[in-house]
């Protein structure tokens, strides 16, 4: 038994976490996972969780309890293996992975033969979620040694069979801004949703493009080509057959009905089966015969979806009230309260989505600013892509064109609509509103007016649709909360010399009833918004707020948040809007230089940040006396201090005197850094010297620091301690487990130390560095990039 121990603890020497490796991030295009994955050079995975299996009755919550902590449970040496991840690994928490799952359930029943079965317990898996990145390899494999550990797994990656291959990101941005594929997770539609589309066909020919044969459901007419054609491949084109495009409807069916009048729309009334929506990509002046079919097919429980307008070339007058999109029965005609779906269109500029323009001004948009007072003049709901999206030609058979029009942004939201129908049947016309209207996302340069039921302006409505939460909350999920207010701030010991940090996070509680608790995501980026798939949950909250710890620094780092909320079902929102905040500034570093006969204080200076030094005075190194900190500066805006309180030349000291100093850096007056190295300088009562970056004090533990810069090139700096005399040796090996280069061999001192590596005799790649010193030894890998 001890050779094993041994030789584990060797593997787990040779395997320290080292986040500032170089990582590639496994959760690549068309993969999905629950947790961040990343893989180091040696191939080793790194992320914040894994899964367990405990064996036998180890845990045991009550009903509905899905977290778990370590005084949960049952059996003391399975606790004991625990309490050692968390001192080696860092905090984490215990999440049951089956919920609803209980020990002792494991009887079933086939359901082909109705004879009792046995089933697998579920009970005792478990997710460890950590606080931070580690090396998931490496715990893994010393959890399998135990025998009271059954299993213990990395965490999973999903490949989403759901991304069609026709799908192009760039080739069609609309449904990649609209969240189409993560909609395609929950639903790819079903063929029994019928969407009728009212348009221009040329009639008797027989000729339809190949992307939307078999995708037709009723075509008594022999419809195709012409504008309806482009239409009808928006909703429906064939998706997931490895060429042209991909619709948002995926397989959802259209019927197909000529013309753009009131007899049409009624023959799409007409028709058996009675289509769920019904798109219409034109407008028109109102009329009495169109307000007659449309009240009628809104009555009938039948979504009516129609285009708001495009440019001043088209519509000879901006603004302008187009129908039917404007038709809003909502308090007008007895026993209804219904309006049809009016949509107007975005498009890409300069990679932001903005509302639709040309070389004539902006499209059509609302003459009237509320529409809860002007129903029919403010009469846009939302918007939609529809500017250079990738469609089927309107005449020529397997061929494709590139179209701008709010006629792409109304089929857009209708085959949206689609897939809220395909898990949700029953949907109304007043359902299928609400959730589109507190789904979409606020984008754009116009501002919103919030007085007006949640957010609308002229030009969006309420906003661009967003297909994914639209369908997620279709199918039951909760709305993603809404309002997220972050704030970071962070704090340092001037005596004590910690320091903390971290955000506190509000939003807007949900008013589900069978609302449970909330998620809080993160992402860290130094560049963009992160995107959507790189969040990694971090905590969870019972209430609308949460406090989560900050370990993440730099200059120009920026942490993202974003909320989900989870039901009593455990079905869980699509993340809420992001919100960000600077990270707490990196500690800076100081040198002590003299200047003018004094001690000068450098330190790199960063745009937008300010210093401030803080100094301690030895002043009688003979008794056993503790100096403290105290602040010597205001908050300083430049690069160095000249402490003029200290003479370089050693005059008007009669003993020996040793000072300290340490910077801190602020970018404002919530967040601060750590302190940075402390610089000590003494005087013998002869002029000034300068020890190198010693600290005060004489450490209390044995300990080895990561190298920094890390990944660098060609120096880098190793910090380590040693709380009494002892013989140290420092080596470097390659990743063969030869050594390549001895730094230290000899007897040290209790003290704080640091060597500088030059590696430029060395080839690029990964390295051990190791140290022994008495019985404490350690080691960490370091990154050499040429």
């Amino acid at each position: 038994m001890k050779r094993k121990i041994t030789l584990l603890l060797l593997v787990l020497l040779f395997t320290s976490i080292n986040l500032n490796a170089q990582l590639t991030d496994l959760v690549g295009p068309n993969k999905y996972s629950e947790f961040e994955i990343y893989m180091d050079n040696d191939s080793l995975w790194y992320s914040t969780s894994i899964t367990v299996q405990f064996k036998g009755r180890t845990i045991e919550l009550p009903a509905g309890a899905t977290n778990a902590s370590t005084s949960d449970i049952i059996k003391p040496n399975t606790r004991n293996i625990l309490q050692s991840v968390k001192q080696k690994y860092g905090n984490f928490r215990l999440e049951k992975v089956f919920k609803n799952s209980s020990w002792g359930d494991t009887l079933g029943v086939d359901r082909n033969t109705g004879r009792q079965v046995k089933l697998r317990n579920l009970s005792q898996f478990y997710k460890l979620i950590f606080d931070e990145l580690i090396c998931v390899d490496s715990l893994i494999n010393e959890l399998k040694v135990f025998p009271e550990i059954v299993s213990a797994d990395r965490p999973s990656i999903v490949t989403l069979h759901y991304v069609p291959s026709d799908y192009s990101p760039t080739e069609q941005w609309s449904l990649d801004k609209i969240g189409a594929t993560r909609a395609w997770d929950i639903t790819t539609g079903n063929e029994q949703v019928k969407i009728a589309v009212v348009d221009f066909f040329e009639r008797n020919d027989l000729d339809i493009h190949n992307e939307l044969q078999g995708k037709i459901s009723y075509n008594p007419e022999n419809l195709s080509k012409d504008h309806g054609q482009i239409v009808a491949g928006a909703i429906a084109a064939y998706t997931d057959n490895g060429t042209g495009i991909a619709s948002i409807g995926f397989n959802s069916k259209v019927m197909l009905f000529e013309g753009n009048t009131a007899s049409a729309v009624n023959n799409a009334l007409n028709a058996e089966p009675l289509p769920e929506i019904i798109n219409c990509s034109w407008g028109q002046t109102k009329t009495y015969a169109l307000d007659t079919v449309i009240y009628n097919a809104l009555k009938q429980g039948v979504i009516v979806v129609a285009s708001a307008g495009n440019g001043l070339q088209d519509e000879g007058t901006i603004p302008r009230v187009k129908y039917p999109a404007a038709y809003n029965f909502k308090d007008i005609l007895p026993g209804i309260d219904r309006q049809v779906i009016a949509v107007s269109a975005t498009m890409l500029e300069n990679n932001e989505e903005v509302f639709a323009h040309d070389g004539y001004g902006r499209w059509n948009y609302s003459p009237e600013d509320h529409p809860g007072v002007f129903p029919e003049e403010a009469f846009i709901d939302f918007s939609a892509p529809g500017v250079n999206i990738k469609v089927l030609h309107s005449t020529i058979q397997n061929q494709y064109d590139h179209v701008s029009g709010t006629s792409l942004s109304a089929p857009i939201v209708a085959g949206t609509i689609a897939l809220m129908k395909s898990v949700n049947p029953s949907l109304t016309p007043e359902a299928a509103f609400e959730i589109l209207k507190n789904t979409a996302e606020k984008i754009g340069m116009d501002p919103y007016n919030y007085q007006i039921d949640g957010g609308w302006n002229q030009y969006m409505g309420y906003g661009r649709i967003n297909a994914h939460n639209a369908v997620n909350v279709a199918s039951g999920a909760p709305y993603p909360p809404k309002n997220l207010y972050v704030t970071t701030s962070s704090t340092v010991g001037i005596f004590s010399g910690t320091f903390s940090a971290e955000a506190q996070l509000n939003w807007l509680a949900n008013s589900e009833p069978d609302l449970d608790y909330y998620k809080v995501y993160k992402a860290v980026t130094t560049g963009s918004e992160p995107a959507y798939n790189s969040y990694v949950e971090v905590c969870t909250s019972t209430t609308n707020s949460a406090t989560v710890s900050v370990n993440d620094f730099g200059d120009s780092t920026k942490i993202y948040y974003r909320i989900a909320a989870v039901d009593t079902e455990g079905k869980e929102s699509v993340l809420s809007e992001p919100k960000w905040d600077w990270a707490p500034p990196s500690p800076p570093t100081i040198n002590i230089t003299p200047s003018g006969g004094h001690p000068k204080i450098s330190w790199t200076a960063v745009s937008g940040m300010t210093h401030r030094v803080y100094k301690k005075i030895d002043w009688d190194k003979r008794y056993n006396l503790t100096p403290t900190w105290n602040a010597l500066t205001i908050e300083l805006t430049g690069s160095y201090y000249v402490d003029e309180t200290i003479d370089w030349d050693g005059t008007h000291v009669s003993n020996e005197l040793d000072v300290y100093y340490k910077v801190t850096k602020r970018r404002n007056e919530n967040l601060i850094s750590n302190f940075s190295n402390i610089e000590k300088v003494w005087i013998e009562g002869e002029p000034l010297n300068k020890k190198g970056t010693e600290q005060e004090g004489i450490p209390t533990i044995y300990s080895l620091s990561q190298n920094y810069p890390n990944p660098f090139n060609p120096t880098t700096v190793i910090k380590y301690q040693l709380p009494e005399a002892v013989n140290v040796t420092i080596k470097l090996y390659d990743m063969l487990g030869r050594e390549v280069k001895e730094f230290i061999n000899d007897t040290q001192e209790a003290g704080y130390y640091e060597l500088t590596f030059d590696g430029s005799d060395l080839s690029s790649g990964t390295y051990i560095y190791r140290i022994t010193a008495g019985d404490f030894t350690d080691s960490k890998k370091l990154l050499l990039l040429k």
